[in-house]
């Protein structure tokens, strides 16, 4: 199972949970379970699936903690999901938010999966972990059903509500934390990991839809599964797009990275098209910014945001300078037409 993993981004906090929560010795602690947490400092660090499940479970031992991966969970930020909860915000319906989120968890680890099946009345989320099984799963159950819970409740709006949780294993000592992060309705020595929900819920808004971002951030990660479908000047175009909305701010070596290239043969393809990156990025971030306010409800502060701006009068003036129109003059004249 050696080519299974996950991000290191996805257990991040682990080593400040044990030392504020429990007063854990991370010295004393690695010594113990041959561990050195400083593998997990870096976010993008591919962690092997099975050494991130018997961590977590050695862990829950040495402190006598046995919901120690319900803890990780409820106190991480949606940052150590990478560009998830991104991927799928702006579909139509929450239906169709998770089927993209799904198309897409490879970013974060091989390994694990969620899978989406229907009946009649009812859908059903289960969670499957492809590891070692004389290893216990008990707290990367707990970390991936809270994790996927809370993403999904951001997504839908607060809406999604599941009737049922669902756990293989027993009950923990502290039911009463688990229902704080998931509701009452759990259910313990069940057939499978995961939730199940009223069928209907697929249909729900999601948080922020819009449908250029969908679009923008979709073919960002296609392009980053090394997609061939488009020319490499507007694949540059479109990564600089999303790393904008995914994070709001785009550098030449992410871009670089995306196109499995280094920074400098990415400039040497610019300056054959008589581009700089810098002034390709400015291009770019004014083309997107103009289709935010033609074609979406956010605010034009929001819009400033998405593309780069902390002030949202710097980014008038600038988008003024180099578009001839204030954002809410060229949102008046262009807006949904």
């Amino acid at each position: 199972m050696a080519h299974n993993w996950v991000r290191a981004s996805i257990i991040s906090g682990l080593d400040s949970l044990l030392k504020e929560n429990f007063s854990v010795s991370l010295s004393a602690l690695e010594a113990k379970i041959n561990f050195d947490f400083t593998t997990i400092n870096n976010s993008d660090y591919h962690v092997p699936l099975d050494t991130t499940i018997k961590l977590l479970e050695d862990c829950a031992q040495y402190t006598n903690c046995d919901y120690l991966g319900a803890m990780l969970a409820s106190r991480q930020s949606f940052d150590t999901l990478g560009v998830l909860p991104s991927v799928g915000a702006f579909a139509d319906s929450f239906g169709d938010a998770l089927v993209q989120v799904l198309e897409h968890l490879s970013l974060n680890t091989q390994g694990v999966e969620w899978q989406l099946s229907t009946d009649e009345h009812f859908a059903y989320m289960t969670l499957y972990l492809k590891s070692a099984h004389n290893i216990s799963h008990q707290q990367s159950i707990y970390l991936g059903v809270i994790q996927a819970f809370k993403l999904f409740k951001e997504l839908s709006s607060n809406e999604w509500r599941p009737t049922r949780v669902y756990f293989t294993h027993s009950a923990p000592n502290n039911v009463k934390f688990l229902r704080s992060a998931l509701g009452d309705n759990l259910y313990f020595n069940m057939d499978f990991n995961g939730f199940i929900f009223p069928k209907k819920m697929l249909n729900l808004a999601t948080s922020r839809k819009n449908q250029t971002l969908n679009t923008i951030i979709n073919d960002y990660l296609t392009l980053t599964g090394n997609s061939q479908t488009k020319n490499k000047l507007t694949q540059i175009k479109i990564s600089i797009r999303s790393l904008l909305l995914l994070q709001q701010s785009c550098s030449l070596p992410e871009i670089a990275s995306s196109q499995n290239q280094t920074p400098r043969a990415i400039q040497y393809y610019l300056k054959k098209h008589n581009l700089t990156y810098q002034k390709l990025l400015n291009n770019v971030r004014y083309e997107l910014a103009s289709e935010l306010l033609a074609e979406s409800e956010q605010s034009i502060n929001e819009i400033s945001m998405l593309v780069g701006f902390t002030d949202s009068s710097v980014f008038s003036r600038s988008f003024k300078k180099h578009i001839g129109k204030t954002p809410s003059q060229f949102r008046k004249a262009n807006f949904y037409n």
